[in-house]
């Protein structure tokens, strides 16, 4: 189960006007429905835990990590995320720079080994890092296990590159 599953909300495509009101609504809900103690309706259905929709408010709630999220959800082809998976997302085992990665120009994507032994267990592409330029950080898992890394970066402004060279004369 996902972070939107465990609190009942549509996930992407369709959660782009979800507002913070509803989140909040959605989990205190989420926790009336599944508390041990005031839960009336019994169900066969797997119960999250209070821990796992306490983790899905702090990651729907948490615009970095609902963007990634969502993007995982969007470019997974198979099952969405589990509640683990989504907690692993919010808890990346490394902070690394995008110097750290090696650029293949013929791909124009930049990637690293991954500890599993994939040797490019992490691929980022360029429209990723423009989707998160404002942030200036991007979650990205590994291809081949369960690891997890936060890739810092920085946005270079051209005409302030421009300024630089000329001196500003431009």
């Amino acid at each position: 189960m996902n972070a939107y599953a465990i609190l009942g909300l549509p996930g992407p495509p369709q959660n782009k006007a979800t507002t913070a009101d509803e989140i909040k609504r959605a989990y205190r809900r989420a926790l009336l429905t599944h508390h041990p103690d005031k839960a009336t309706t019994p169900t066969k259905l797997p119960k999250p835990t209070i821990d796992e929709i306490t983790i899905a408010f702090q990651t729907l709630s948490t615009p970095s990590l609902r963007g990634e999220l969502d993007r995982q959800l969007l470019l997974s082809a198979k099952q969405p995320p589990t509640q683990k998976e989504a907690f692993t997302i919010s808890h990346a085992t490394e902070i690394i720079d995008l110097d750290d990665l090696s650029y293949d120009e013929a791909q124009g994507r930049w990637y690293r080994g991954c500890r599993c032994g994939m040797e490019r267990g992490f691929i980022l592409e360029e429209d990723q890092l423009e989707e998160h330029a404002e942030l200036g950080e991007i979650v990205v898992g590994c291809r081949g296990c369960s690891l997890w890394v936060k890739v810092l970066f920085g946005v270079a402004d051209e005409q302030a590159d421009t300024d630089a060279v000329d001196g500003g004369k431009g």
